[in-house]
């Protein structure tokens, strides 16, 4: 199995992952789990489609129906059908014969860090 050993090498793997989500419909990344904060404050989760991953803004965009909760969940309102996630921080897992994990922070440059091993 692959074993990461540079930072950057993991972080174009996921984009290259989310990426190839976007055009191919059978592949996993292509069906995130998007979560949000209910009215009542609870936590829920859904799976979405992935329509856009555009690494150069550091965006994702899944389009989704008006009328579905999680839209009610993100803003009381009748306009926005397609949700940009603008990414600020990304947690990665590799689970591998090694597990690995980093977080990137993103601002004005890339902070990054292996969390595991």
């Amino acid at each position: 199995m692959k074993q990461f050993s540079d930072l950057s090498e993991f972080l174009d793997q996921a984009w290259s992952l989310l990426t190839r989500g976007v055009v191919d419909a059978k592949f996993a990344s292509r069906n995130p789990t998007f979560s949000t904060i209910s009215e009542e404050g609870f936590p829920t989760m859904r799976t979405v489609v992935l329509r856009r991953a555009d690494r150069v803004s550091n965006c994702l965009e899944i389009h989704t129906d008006l009328k579905t909760n999680k839209v009610f969940s993100l803003k009381k309102s009748n306009c926005f059908a397609i949700l940009r996630c603008n990414i600020k921080e990304l947690d990665l897992l590799y689970l591998g014969d090694i597990h690995q994990r980093a977080v990137y922070k993103i601002g004005e440059r890339l902070a990054s860090v292996w969390v595991a091993p």
